[in-house]
């Protein structure tokens, strides 16, 4: 390999090419140019994903991944250092994510733009507002709104847990499609995010009676091994051709398109029957190899690759890397507004390895260099990186986990960023993700889906460092599931929009004083009414309603009118 490149990159550039974001002061990436054995050239840009999907290879180093590039006459690549795959394109426009372990590089008479990689543009607006009037107020029960009575907001339990099948129970996703509600979510014996933690389900006519859980509703089983300790998280359901899909991952995920496809798209789906109990087809990884690591509880509970799937569900899966696509839909006579996806991809350039750094009081990272390599920090999807919730909770100030420029200011770091909500701006394509980070949410905007992602701004909207979930009213409205009582995990409150950015009205929807009988919520050390997520159905009529799922394993049926 041959190299040639600005002075700025010869003095931060180690022999594997590895980008040093302190070196470089703030740049989010670096250029150069580099050749492969056969003479062509690229130009190479350290910390930048411009190939986020394509001819997927195994390469051992920049200079293999470069040679097979050459070898197909490809125009671009990209190579994740972390995990040593290669991604190859014939696109001839340059564009992508900024990410701190990936290697791009495209060939300059071929491609237009190669080589430029701009920054995320800062949100506009800069802020999302609270005019939520006495809410919240910390010192009152109800955090100081207005609370819906249980006869109007009915609750129902799915699952009061015992010893035997397992005692933590947590993050569940829930949608309605065939006329069906269907919740998954984490189990393990005691703990969080354990090794063995599987995936549970129920499924529910009316949102309230929920079939049995008995030992024998297991959607994903143990994919842990004594040389691979693996935790599952429920993913969000997926509707393809019309037919719906479970999905599981030992990464936590919200949002699709699916965040971690550079470690060899460590994504389990299975397809869930229209009937009560669901026919469950076979569990099978959306990789078309076993990904590394997963070897052995794979043989064990038999579970397949898509390569070994049917015609049928091998093209519905391709759906599942068409961006443009939303895996969503009704059938049946029943439909709902839910649809976790960004058409064309969310903000992944967020997400990478260890995303706290460090300090547990939530002391702002102030440094220039800090700040740039967080507000930088590239992952996930699309070249690597993972981040789950079984780590540090984030501290005090201006939000969890450090790394913010001011509580209102610019987001240096996220707490949970794996924990997030994406939704449309009434009346326009506009789109904004909400991000969890402590005591205020954070948030990322584009103006319409052909538009980079901004950079992460700190919102005027309160949190308790808690998962959220967003979406549509058949109003118009949006609304936001959350607990933004900040320092304590209840009551689930229900907030709106009409314009997508400034938050006038919410009302609280279940509280721990209604669940007094529950171990947890109302009399446990830690009271909670956390991580909900939501699903507005609109038909058939006498089901319509928003109904929402929190984990203490209870739903909440919530009339549109009530909010």
């Amino acid at each position: 390999m041959t190299l040639a490149a600005p002075v700025v990159v010869a003095v931060c550039m180690t022999s594997a090419l590895l980008l040093l974001l302190a070196c470089t002061a703030g740049a989010a990436a670096a250029a150069g140019t580099a050749s492969s054995r056969a003479g062509r050239s690229f130009t190479v840009v350290e910390g930048f994903n411009a190939v986020p999907r394509g001819w997927k290879v195994s390469a051992s180093s920049l200079q293999e991944c470069m040679d097979v590039c050459d070898q197909q006459a490809c125009l671009q690549f990209s190579f994740n250092e972390l995990f040593h795959v290669c991604y190859h394109s014939n696109l001839t426009s340059w564009a992508g994510l900024v990410n701190d372990h990936i290697i791009s590089g495209c060939i300059d008479s071929a491609v237009a733009r190669c080589g430029d990689v701009p920054s995320p543009p800062e949100p506009s607006p800069k802020q999302l507002k609270w005019a939520v009037s006495g809410a919240p107020n910390t010192s009152d029960p109800a955090c100081g709104f207005p609370t819906l009575s249980p006869a109007l907001a009915p609750v129902g339990r799915i699952y009061h847990a015992t010893p035997e099948i397992g005692m933590y129970n947590h993050a569940a996703m829930i949608d309605f499609f065939d006329s069906n509600f269907f919740v998954s979510w984490k189990n393990s014996p005691l703990h969080e995010d354990t090794p063995g933690q599987r995936i549970l389900y129920s499924q529910s006519t009316d949102g309230l009676s929920w079939t049995p859980t008995d030992g024998r509703n297991v959607l994903f089983p143990n994919m842990s091994s004594n040389s691979n300790p693996a935790a599952l998280f429920a993913g969000p359901t997926v509707i393809l051709n019309g037919r719906r899909y479970a999905t599981a991952s030992p990464h936590q995920f919200c949002l699709f398109p699916y965040p971690y496809v550079g470690e060899g798209y460590v994504l389990l789906l299975r397809r869930v029957g229209n009937t009560i109990p669901a026919k469950l087809g076979p569990i099978f990884w959306a990789n078309p190899t076993v990904p590394f690591g997963f070897e052995e509880a794979t043989k064990r509970n038999g579970v397949l690759t898509s390569a070994q799937m049917d015609a049928e569900t091998q093209a519905d899966l391709a759906l599942l890397d068409n961006w443009n696509h939303l895996p969503c839909g009704n059938t049946n006579g029943s439909a709902s507004l839910k649809c976790e996806m960004c058409l064309n991809g969310c903000d992944d350039f967020l997400r990478r390895d260890n995303v706290d750094d460090g300090r547990a009081d939530g002391s702002a990272a102030t440094s220039a260099a800090a700040s740039a390599a967080a507000s930088a920090a590239g992952g996930g999807g699309r070249g690597g990186g993972h981040r789950h919730d079984g780590g540090r909770r984030g501290g005090g100030g201006g939000g969890g986990g450090g790394g913010f420029a001011g509580s209102r200011g610019r987001l240096g770091s996220l707490g949970g960023s794996s924990e997030e909500t994406h939704y449309t701006v009434p009346h326009s394509s506009a789109g904004v993700i909400l991000h969890r980070t402590g005591n205020n949410l954070a948030f990322t905007y584009r103006p319409n889906t052909t538009v980079q992602w901004s950079i992460p701004w700190i919102s005027e909207l309160p949190d308790a460092g808690s998962n959220l979930n967003a979406g549509t009213l058949p109003d118009g409205r949006v609304f936001l599931a959350s607990n933004p009582c900040p320092h304590r995990r209840y009551p689930l409150v229900i907030s709106t929009t009409r314009d997508g950015f400034t938050w006038d009205k919410a009302v609280g929807v279940l509280s721990c004083e209604q669940l007094r009988n529950t171990s947890f919520c109302a009399q446990g050390a830690t009271p909670s009414l956390a991580y909900p997520q939501a699903v507005a159905v609109t038909a058939p009529a006498d089901v319509a309603g928003l109904y929402v799922v929190v984990s203490v394993n209870n739903s909440v049926r919530v009339p549109y009118t009530a909010l």
